[in-house]
């Protein structure tokens, strides 16, 4: 447990579902256990890390993901609340800051409603805490995003009501109306995701390879070679699965074959040649893993 909420959040997932079974195991949950033994044996060697670049401090943008897995609870029918909160900044600046998965108290009829309780769930316990604490630590007002990838949720929160959810403030326990003004007063912007770049996925149900594996990168989980620095083989490995997916490093937004980045980010030193291999350009000397 202390490893799922510290530094694996890779695991988080399925600690949590067993955890729900303590007071009544079985052989099921046998077999699950052995399985996450053996993954973490397997990934003994990954790290959760970041890498920051000094010369990004004045870019800096605090994006929480939020998602939901609709009934995902076997034994209750409920649904599962998934977030995750990381800074980024230009240059390859990203550190994570924090991330849960929470079995809700109610089921939900709907996706729509169970994106919504996801989303104040997530802006409650993650978003406005760490909001806070950066603005506090830098002294300054750090821009922060909530992204979501359900369409009737980012609708719901922009209008602070729906016609099709008005029982959620009953069921739910949560207030749609709180989260439009909660999100305006404080500049929070809440945008829709592509459901394979919503690195809260990876909190809302058990997933097969390679989709485990590419969001765990997303969360700064991956196995760190031993043999160079920890910024570097992060900042590498970090560096060859964003061009492998086609995603910019600063915004994760997908850029065409012809551009190493997408329009808004366009710094040449993202530019991936075989020499990156061995040495990584963009971060230079000044960048630190954490």
């Amino acid at each position: 447990m202390y490893l799922a909420r510290c530094t694996r959040p890779d695991i988080l997932t399925t600690v949590g579902v067993l955890s729900r079974n303590i007071t009544k195991w079985s052989t099921e949950d046998d077999a699950r256990l052995i399985h996450l033994f053996g993954y973490i044996q397997n990934t003994a060697a990954h790290r959760m890390g970041g890498v920051v670049n000094p010369a990004s401090a004045d870019s800096l943008l605090l994006r929480t993901f939020t998602d939901a897995d609709l009934g995902g609870c076997i034994s209750s029918a409920r649904s599962t609340s998934g977030a995750f909160a990381g800074v980024y900044g230009d240059g390859g600046t990203f550190m994570p800051i924090g991330f849960h998965s929470t079995r809700q108290r109610v089921v939900a009829v709907s996706t729509g409603e169970s994106e919504t309780a996801a989303a104040h769930e997530c802006l409650k316990k993650l978003t406005l805490p760490v909001s806070e604490i950066l603005d506090t630590l830098l002294g300054r007002k750090i821009p922060a995003e909530i992204l979501t990838d359900n369409v009737a949720a980012l609708t719901a929160i922009k209008a602070g009501l729906s016609s099709t959810m008005k029982y959620i403030s009953k069921t739910q326990k949560i207030s749609i109306a709180w989260l439009k003004e909660s999100t305006e007063q404080l500049g929070i912007e809440v945008k829709k995701v592509d459901t394979a770049k919503n690195a809260a996925d990876l909190f809302t149900k058990p997933l097969q390879q390679p989709r485990h594996g590419e969001l765990s990168i997303m969360c700064g989980v991956m196995d760190i070679d031993s043999g160079s620095s920890l910024a570097t083989a992060f900042a590498v490995g970090r560096k060859k699965f964003l061009r492998h997916r086609h995603l910019c490093p600063n915004c994760l937004t997908t850029y065409t074959h012809s551009h190493v980045v997408c329009g808004k980010h366009e710094h040449t030193s993202w530019r991936f040649c075989a020499e990156d291999d061995q040495k990584i350009k963009t971060v230079g000397s000044g960048a630190r893993l954490v």
